[in-house]
């Protein structure tokens, strides 16, 4: 699996359809920004975020998309995610979304990686918190690499999801835990 970190902004027409064929396809999720006619699924987050794929040969396998605070405006999830109860600086924070892997691939071990991609980019970009959100079915994964839960709450996609929050220079916490990215987060320190 070769991960590929996308220019910030770039948001090309084979992850928008990959996005619809998971999304809309595989799980039968009803999508706001699904256009049926094209079959892809784009928003006003792709304009500024940063996309993360995981390509499996020349297609497609996974993909995640970080979007900063400080790049645009982050709509409906400022809210959502209820992000100014958690951060006083809104300069160090990132979400996650558009996070999913494709029937075939489904495996800890890309979601891992994924993980540890972004959460290396956010590092080296500044990012001190990172908020997501996901069903029950994945929120243990997103526990045991450092997230923790904040509270439940409806989302128009997705249903009642786990809003949660990693904060990426909490050592001490990601260390008690045996996170993954305790040991990242030296790493890049050390070549920083």
């Amino acid at each position: 699996m070769n991960l590929e970190v996308l220019k910030q902004g770039d948001t090309p027409w084979e992850l928008c359809r990959f996005r619809y064929d998971v999304y809309v396809k595989e799980l039968n999720r009803r999508q706001k920004y699904a256009n049926h006619d094209d079959q892809t699924i784009m928003d006003p987050l792709d304009l500024f975020s940063t996309n993360i794929v995981a390509r499996d040969g020349n297609s497609i396998a996974a993909c995640l998309r970080t979007s900063f605070f400080r790049d645009g405006d982050l709509g409906y999830y400022k809210e959502f995610y209820r992000i100014n109860d958690f951060s006083s600086s809104l300069q160090d924070v990132a979400i996650v979304t558009q996070f999913m892997i494709s029937n075939r691939c489904r495996k800890y071990k890309i979601a891992k990686s994924l993980c540890e991609k972004v959460y290396e980019y956010g590092l080296m970009n500044g990012i001190q918190h990172c908020f997501i959100d996901c069903n029950d079915g994945i929120e243990k994964m997103f526990r045991k690499i450092g997230f923790i839960n904040l509270f439940k709450d409806y989302h128009y996609d997705y249903g009642l999801v786990n809003v949660m929050n990693l904060d990426l220079c909490n050592i001490s916490y990601l260390r008690n835990i045996n996170s993954p990215f305790a040991e990242l987060h030296d790493q890049i320190l050390a070549v920083g």
